[in-house]
């Protein structure tokens, strides 16, 4: 490593005079996890990263939500640090009560909607479709690195959630009954 490079400056002022920090830290492969250096491509630094995506599109799908499911987004991008925060190896702080919440919060919508074969969203709900794809990523990642069995069973009632999600933020709902033809 360049010790010079603690030398440089690491505050600069955009264009409006704005002070702007750029470390530049993660140049030689390595990046900080609760104080310490770990490489960029170990375990922990993928299965934080998949957390980080999937908690940015939870951040979008909160903002397609009206009324209560907003504040259900909201929650579940807490706990989502929460669970980060385990892999990286902090407390766990992620309880079975939140993961009781997530499957009443998933009842509460299925009631509304009853799904009978495969479906195809359209509209806003492609992207909790997205978000729910990049959940179970997060869940068969979070296996591999062996977090706490209570993150596990929140991420896959996540993921249930959000399936519930883009079928009631679905703009028309398709669904294709009957099997798949053979070719």
């Amino acid at each position: 490593m360049n010790l010079n490079f603690f030398k440089m400056k690491r505050f600069f002022k955009d264009a409006s005079g704005f002070k702007i920090m750029r470390v530049h830290l993660g140049d030689w492969g390595e990046t900080s996890v609760i104080g310490r250096r770990v490489k960029k491509t170990s375990e922990q630094v993928r299965v934080l990263g998949v957390l980080d995506e999937l908690s940015a599109w939870i951040e979008l799908c909160a903002g397609f939500c009206k009324g209560g499911d907003k504040n259900v987004l909201k929650k579940v991008r807490g706990d989502l640090y929460l669970i980060s925060s385990c892999v990286a190896g902090g407390d766990c702080t992620v309880k079975n009560s939140d993961v009781d919440f997530l499957e009443k919060k998933s009842l509460e919508v299925d009631s509304k909607f009853k799904i009978k074969g495969f479906v195809v969203f359209t509209g806003e709900g492609c992207f909790f479709n997205i978000a729910r794809t990049v959940c179970r990523r997060a869940e068969v990642e979070l296996l591999g690195f062996s977090g706490s069995s209570v993150s596990f069973r929140y991420l896959n009632r996540l993921s249930t959630l959000l399936f519930s999600f883009a079928v009631k933020y679905s703009t028309t709902r398709r669904i294709l009954l009957g099997s798949v033809r053979k070719r």
